[in-house]
């Protein structure tokens, strides 16, 4: 049987819509991870489920007690898989305290990264992700994969396993009594540090790749690239109107005037490497002809080879929880910086050209129509700083709406929870008082709340902030 939430994986950005609560994951065969894959690469730690780690699942199921055995095959880069990890800790703490309470079948919770342990998910037969295979310990030990079964469950929670496995056997699994919370709460103790670790290293670093601005808080241009690879990747792929291909043109154009060029060391590379995708792309007689993975043999984004991205990942963006930050973090650094190098008299229409860049080739379907709700009014186009202004308050809003998500399902990143910025470390003047007053829609309007900003401040910050040619 086929896994509910399994499906194909053809747009890089897939791997993004978990922040949007989205859940897809790939139907795919195992192979050799693509760059664009590794860069959502990110193992949930393990609490109470048993990781396999090598190349056979038998040396850790002879050496358990446990007479039935649950065993999820994932891949780090599915968003399902992602996002039902902490789920399947919850269920692996039910199991433990299952088997605490006295003499009877014990029951074991296991995973293997198909991506690290190939060769075993082929063994086994996997070939879509997540896929959750229960069974008796004999029946594992034997390779008798005919006696095991898959669990299929229409929500990826705890209590959907515990259902189907209340549903196969005698066992009834108490998994109220293990909260979300209990087991994301575990996290920051151990990844906070990494987390501060990164953000001192990536402050550092931009010093470092721009002398003249010293801020530890300048933007880390290592992730705009990375960010704007993935983005044009998924529009490539995307892009197979003609009208659509027609704005992927004007969109590389646009990034061939603004990339944010000075806060790299490159002397003009990047952008002359978008001049000469737009030159490929328009040379093209089809959009068909447009595929990602013909392009990437032959051009390079900033001349940097495309197994850097996978290898080097995420630096100042980089999340410390599964699904979080990444892209999208990045992404947003894209926009700021490119409307930081509009004019008074290009602004309008850059800011346009964003917004329909995201329209078409952003893919989150949910998040694509709350972008299109954020309304723009004729003085938010008036000037570029007026414009930088709509960007900052759409941020903050989007902000807002991912944080009431992730109090939901309690699946925040605990080191970076999301407020509204400038913070006033990052900014001390931008606020004219210290409420964390939220960018809200009042009256089909962005505005701030208790008028807490100075937009002039926030306007000066963001200069110096995403820098200007």
């Amino acid at each position: 049987p086929g896994r509910v939430f399994a499906m194909r994986l053809p747009m890089v950005l897939r791997l993004w819509a978990a922040a949007c609560l989205s859940a897809a994951c790939a139907d795919a065969v195992v192979q050799t991870v693509p760059w664009y894959e590794q860069l959502s690469m990110f193992h949930f730690p393990h609490y109470y489920t048993v990781d396999i780690d090598g190349d056979s699942i038998e040396p850790a199921i002879r050496k358990a007690d446990a007479a039935y055995v649950a065993v999820e095959f994932y891949a780090p880069w599915c968003p399902h898989c992602q996002h039902f990890a902490p789920e399947y800790e919850r269920l692996a703490l039910t199991m433990k305290r299952y088997n605490d309470k006295g003499p009877k079948a014990k029951l074991m919770a296991a995973t293997v990264d198909c991506v690290r342990h190939q060769r075993t998910c082929e063994q086994w037969g996997i070939s879509g992700f997540p896929t959750m295979l229960w069974g008796k310990r004999d029946d594992w030990l034997n390779h008798a994969t005919s006696n095991l079964q898959e669990i299929v469950f229409a929500e990826p929670t705890a209590e959907a396993v515990a259902q189907w496995i209340a549903n196969a056997t005698m066992f009834r699994l108490d998994t109220a009594a293990v909260t979300r919370e209990e087991i994301v709460s575990r996290m920051p103790a151990e990844n906070l540090a990494t987390a501060s670790s990164s953000i001192a290293n990536a402050s550092r670093i931009s010093a470092m790749a721009s002398p003249a601005h010293q801020s530890p808080y300048k933007v880390d241009p290592w992730d705009i690239q990375v960010s704007t690879a993935l983005f044009v990747h998924n529009a490539l792929e995307m892009a197979a109107e003609r009208e659509d291909y027609d704005l992927l043109i004007e969109f590389v154009g646009l990034l061939s005037r603004q990339y944010p060029e000075d806060l790299k060391s490159t002397h003009g590379l990047c952008r002359e490497s978008f001049k000469a995708l737009k030159a490929k792309l328009e040379g093209l007689n089809s959009p068909e002809e447009a595929d990602p993975e013909q392009i990437e043999k032959t051009w390079k984004l900033c001349g940097t080879d495309w197994s850097e991205y996978g290898k080097r990942g995420w630096r100042s963006c980089k999340p410390t929880f599964p699904g979080k930050r990444g892209f999208t973090c990045g992404l947003w650094s894209l926009f700021h910086a490119v409307v930081a190098r509009s004019t008074n008299n290009t602004a309008a229409r850059d800011l346009n050209l964003l917004r329909s860049a995201i329209g078409t080739f952003f893919d989150c379907n949910a998040c694509r129509q709350h972008f299109a709700t954020l309304p723009v009014h004729e003085r938010d186009t008036a000037t570029k700083s007026a414009v930088q202004l709509w960007w900052w308050r759409a941020h903050n809003n989007v902000n807002e709406r991912v944080k009431s998500f992730e109090d939901k399902y309690h699946d925040g990143d605990p080191a970076f929870p999301k407020v509204q910025w400038p913070t006033t470390s990052q900014c001390p003047r931008c606020r004219h008082s210290t409420a964390s007053s939220f960018l809200s829609l009042q009256r089909g309007a962005l505005a701030a709340t208790s008028k807490a900003w100075d937009d002039a401040e926030v306007a000066a910050f963001l200069s110096r902030y995403y820098g200007t040619d």
